[in-house]
C-alpha cells in the first residue's frame, strides 16, 4: 500500500510539467535529476531531489550543478535496500571537480557517499534539520565555526577519513550525533557540553578514539551512548552523576581497566562491558534499581561479581575464567520474582561453572527431570529452573545460544521457554566458548499438578538444535508466593563453587511448611521461606519507610497533646463557671 501511494505521489507531481522536469517541485528520475544538475538552468520550482542509488548508473556533477536551485530543500542520495556490506554499496553521484555552492534552503541534507573532504566554504547552515552523510570522504564537517540553530541530527557513519569532529557549540538543538566506524577519528570536540538536548551519541567502533572528554557529563539529556569496540578507550570520565537520563550504556571491547563508579546513574536499564580487562565491578552497581541487563562476557579479568541490583534480569558472564567470588543466585532469582511478580517476567542467568547450587532440590544428571508436585498447587507461581551446559570448542556464529526447555508431557501441559546464554543477533559481538557454564532463571507458570516433566536443549535464536553443545545437569525449584505468618530466613546459600554435594532424589515437596508469628508477604522456595521486605527492601527503602513512621507518630503525638490541651482547657473554664455561680448563690443566700 505504501508503494503504491509513493508511485501515485510520483505520478501527480510528474504531471506539474510534462515536457520540462525543472517546473516540477520534486524529482526522482535518473534522467531528470542528471538534466538538471548537469545543464545549470535556473529553477526556483525544484524543491526536492530523491534520487535511489540502486537503480542508476554512476554520475557525475559540476561545481555549479546547485548554483541556481535556489529554493531547494530536500537533497537525498541514498540505497533504499539495506546493503549486506560496504562493497555493493558504492557511491555513484560524483564531483570531481568539486563543490561551490550548496542551496542556503536545504533543510534535509542525505547523500550517501558525499565525495568531498569538507562542505563548501559558503552553505549557510541557517535552516538545515537533517544532515547525514554516511560513507563520505570527509575529512572535517567544516572550518572554524559554523551556526547552525536548527540542526538536529548529525550523521557521519562509515566515515573513515573524518579525523575530527568540528565545533558544535552554535549547534544547540542537536539530538542525534551517529560516528560509527569513524576509524580515523581521534578525539571528540569539548563543546559538546552545550548540546543540552542530545539523546542518542554512538562511537562505535572509533578504532583512534583515546579518551572521552569529561565535558560529556553535562548531557542530562543523554539516552543512549555506545563507545563499543573503541579499543584504544582504556579509561572513562569521572563522575557521571549528571547524566540522569542514561538508559542504555554500551562499552564492550574497550581497553577498560577500571570502571568508574556508576550508582548515580539512577535511569540506567541496560549495562554492556563485554571485553573489557577490569578485575571489578565497583560496588555502586548494586544501587542501579532500574538496571534489567547486565553483559560481561570475555571480560577475562573479571575475578569477583558479589553485588547485583535488586531489578536484574538478564546476566550474562561467558567466558570470565577468572571468575572467583559468585553472586547468590537464588536472591537474584528471588528479587526478580518479587519485584516482577504482578508481570511475570522471565529471568536469565549465565556464569561460569559446573555444579548446580543446593537451593535447587530437584536435580538430575542429563537433559530430563521429572518432579511430583503437591496436591494443593494453588499457590504456584512458577519455577526456578537451572542446567549446566558443556561447550565443546564452541563458536557462535551470530546466531546466538539459548536453552529451550518443554514439558515432557505436553499434551496435557503448556509448558515451554527457553532462558538465554548469549544473544549474539542483539548485541552484536561474536564469542567462543570452551568451558562448563550454568545457566539459572525464573519462569512464571500456575495451574499445574501431578508429576511434572521438563526437557533442556541448547539451540540458536532461529530454533536449530546446537551439536556442539550439551546438557550435563538440570533441576527445577517450584516458587510459591503466600500470605504466611512465619518470617524464617533462606538458610541455603547458592554455592556454585560445588562445596555441597548435588541431591538427586524424588520425594515430594511438603504443601504446608510450618509458619508462626505475624502476617508478611513472603516467597516459597520449595519448604524455604523468604520474606518479603529481606529481597524488596533495600536500605534506603527502609530509612524512608521508618522516617515516615517517625513524622506519622510525631503528627500523632502532637495531635493527642493538643487535644488533651483543649480538654483541659475546656474543663478548667467550666469548673471556674461552675464554681463562681456557686459562690454568688451562697452570698445571696447570707445575705437573705
Amino acid at each position: 500500500m505504501d508503494d503504491l501511494l509513493e508511485e501515485m505521489g510520483w505520478e501527480i507531481v510528474c504531471e506539474e510539467s510534462f515536457s520540462y522536469p525543472g517546473k516540477r517541485s520534486r524529482l526522482n528520475n535518473h534522467e531528470d535529476v542528471c538534466l538538471i544538475l548537469n545543464r545549470n538552468s535556473e529553477t526556483d520550482a525544484v524543491k526536492g531531489i530523491v534520487l535511489d542509488m540502486s537503480k542508476i548508473k554512476d554520475i557525475e556533477i559540476n561545481s555549479e550543478s546547485f548554483e541556481k536551485l535556489y529554493n531547494l530543500r530536500f537533497l537525498k542520495f541514498y540505497y533504499q535496500t539495506q546493503c549486506s556490506g560496504h562493497s555493493m554499496c558504492i557511491p555513484k553521484v560524483h564531483a570531481p571537480h568539486g563543490l561551490k555552492y550548496l542551496p542556503d534552503e536545504l533543510r534535509s541534507l542525505h547523500w550517501y557517499g558525499y565525495p568531498l573532504t569538507t562542505l563548501p566554504t559558503d552553505f549557510s547552515l541557517e535552516n538545515l534539520v537533517e544532515l547525514n552523510l554516511p560513507y563520505s570522504n570527509l575529512e572535517q564537517l567544516w572550518e572554524g565555526i559554523k551556526v547552525a540553530p536548527r540542526l538536529k541530527l548529525l550523521i557521519l557513519s562509515h566515515s573513515q577519513n573524518l579525523t575530527s569532529l568540528s565545533d558544535l557549540s552554535f549547534s544547540p538543538c542537536l539530538e542525534v550525533i551517529n560516528l560509527e566506524d569513524c576509524i580515523s577519528l581521534s578525539e571528540i570536540p569539548s563543546s559538546i557540553q552545550h548540546l543540552d538536548h542530545l539523546y542518542f551519541l554512538s562511537l562505535r567502533g572509533c578504532e583512534s578514539l583515546m579518551s572521552i572528554p569529561s565535558s560529556i557529563r553535562s548531557l542530562r539529556s543523554l539516552y543512549h551512548l555506545n563507545l563499543s569496540n573503541c579499543s584504544k578507550l582504556d579509561k572513562l570520565p569521572e563522575n557521571l552523576r549528571n547524566i540522569v537520563s542514561l538508559k542504555y550504556l554500551f562499552l564492550n571491547n574497550c581497553s577498560l581497566k577500571e570502571i568508574p563508579e556508576i550508582g548515580c546513574l539512577s535511569s540506567l536499564e541496560v549495562l554492556e562491558l563485554c571485553g573489557n580487562s577490569f578485575e571489578h565491578l565497583p560496588t555502586s552497581i548494586e544501587q542501579l534499581s532500574e538496571l534489567k541487563s547486565l553483559l560481561l562476557n570475555n571480560c577475562s579479568m573479571l575475578k569477583s561479581l558479589t553485588k547485583l541490583p535488586s531489578g536484574l534480569q538478564s546476566l550474562e558472564a561467558m567466558n570470565c575464567k577468572q571468575l572467583q567470588s559468585l553472586p547468590d543466585t537464588s536472591l537474584v532469582v528471588t528479587q526478580c520474582f518479587i519485584k516482577e511478580y504482578e508481570r511475570a517476567f522471565p529471568v536469565s542467568i549465565c556464569l561460569p561453572g559446573s555444579v548446580i547450587p543446593d537451593w535447587f532440590d530437584y536435580q538430575r544428571i542429563g537433559s530430563l527431570i521429572t518432579i511430583r508436585l503437591p496436591r494443593d498447587n494453588r499457590k504456584l507461581v512458577g519455577f526456578a529452573l537451572c542446567t549446566v551446559i558443556a561447550f565443546e570448542k564452541y563458536c557462535d556464529d551470530g546466531h546466538g545460544v539459548r536453552v529451550g526447555f518443554k514439558n515432557h508431557y505436553s499434551d496435557t501441559v503448556d509448558f515451554c521457554g527457553s532462558l538465554t546464554v548469549c544473544d549474539t543477533q542483539k548485541h552484536n559481538h561474536t564469542i567462543s566458548i570452551n568451558s562448563d557454564h550454568i545457566v539459572q532463571g525464573y519462569y512464571p507458570f500456575s495451574n499445574a499438578t501431578g508429576f511434572l516433566s521438563v526437557e533442556f536443549y541448547p539451540q540458536n535464536f532461529d530454533g536449530q538444535p546446537l551439536a556442539n553443545c550439551k546438557v550435563k545437569n538440570c533441576a527445577l525449584c517450584p516458587l510459591y508466593a503466600e500470605e504466611l505468618t512465619e518470617t524464617k530466613k533462606f538458610s541455603d546459600e547458592t554455592d556454585t563453587s560445588g562445596s555441597r554435594s548435588s541431591r538427586f532424589d524424588d520425594e515430594e515437596m511438603d504443601p504446608h511448611p510450618k509458619i508462626i508469628a505475624e502476617r508478611k508477604l513472603t516467597l516459597l522456595i520449595d519448604n524455604k521461606v523468604v520474606p518479603f521486605y529481606c529481597t524488596f527492601g533495600n536500605k534506603v527503602g527502609l530509612l524512608l519507610f521508618y522516617s515516615w513512621c517517625f513524622i506519622f507518630c510525631l503528627l500523632c503525638g502532637i495531635f493527642v497533646v493538643g487535644l488533651l490541651g483543649f480538654l483541659v482547657l475546656h474543663l478548667s473554664t467550666r469548673c471556674e463557671i461552675y464554681l463562681s455561680s456557686h459562690v454568688q448563690n451562697m452570698h445571696g443566700r447570707l445575705f437573705k
